[in-house]
């Protein structure tokens, strides 16, 4: 299924290599679609526009380049179009993330440096180092990605409610009979890189929210053993995709994971 947009950020996590897995499994019968845990948004933006559409993160640094992408898209696309692959301005972009932690002064800085970090650090991880080759597919990658930023995202996000809120205020506040969540939690046995601290209860406040559930949900996580004993108990679908995971510094062969896609319909 060729996708309708690929995301503007490339996003520790995303889930652009399950994309042929995932959106034929969104059912058409909906007229809200949710996305709780929406990080880079690969599967919002592939996906075919549902009627209604609500996206949340925690990051209010995250959600301010989204709001961004809505409202002030040609400012950033000014200060996309001036930057280039570079050390220093991948410094800059940084510092500029990381004074923001707080309280952001300067939206339009914080997404660009949002931009940034996620184009242009080493594994796509925001705060990581200066990803960087020899051979210039690291610079030919950015040009591309530059490139393709175009108002297709602003229009896409004309009609998106921007949320940043708690995961589970978000699922009881936009839970109907016609809404489809489509859940993508920090993996609780690997690297959550910066959602760092989702704990195995955190798993499962949200697999008992999805118990409960009015709408439909597709969930993708790792085989916990907790997620084995709610789709027992509740009778959910699943299904197993064994994923390589990128080789990197540490590694000198690539690792393969399982990642597992549940479902209530």
């Amino acid at each position: 299924m060729k996708p309708e947009l690929k995301t503007p950020i490339t996003y520790y996590g995303g889930k652009q290599q399950m994309l042929n897995a995932i959106l034929p499994k969104i059912p058409p019968q909906h007229k809200l679609y949710v996305e709780p845990f929406f990080g880079g948004g690969a599967v919002f933006f592939a996906k075919v526009p549902s009627e209604a559409e609500v996206v949340n993160d925690i990051s209010h640094r995250l959600m301010t380049f989204y709001r961004a992408l809505k409202y002030d898209f040609a400012d950033l696309r000014e200060k996309v179009d001036e930057t280039f692959h570079s050390r220093a301005q991948h410094k800059d972009s940084g510092e500029e993330y990381d004074a923001g932690k707080e309280l952001v002064k300067d939206p339009l800085a914080m997404a660009w440096a949002v931009w940034v970090q996620a184009n242009m650090s080493f594994g796509s991880q925001i705060g990581s180092g200066f990803g960087y080759d020899r051979s210039g597919k690291c610079a030919l990658k950015l040009h591309n990605k530059k490139n393709a930023f175009t108002d297709a995202f602003q229009l896409r996000m004309k009609k998106v409610t921007i949320e940043c809120y708690d995961v589970l205020k978000v699922i009881k506040a936009y839970d109907t009979p016609d809404t489809f969540f489509y859940l993508d939690p920090p993996y609780v046995s690997s690297n959550q890189g910066n959602y760092a601290g989702y704990t195995e209860e955190n798993f499962r406040q949200l697999l008992e929210a999805c118990a409960s559930m009015q709408g439909k949900f597709l969930l993708s996580s790792y085989p916990e053993k907790i997620l084995a004993d709610y789709r027992k108990r509740c009778g959910w679908k699943v299904e197993d995709h064994e994923k390589t995971l990128a080789v990197d510094g540490r590694r000198k062969e690539a690792k393969k994971k399982i990642e597992c896609l549940t479902w209530n319909y």
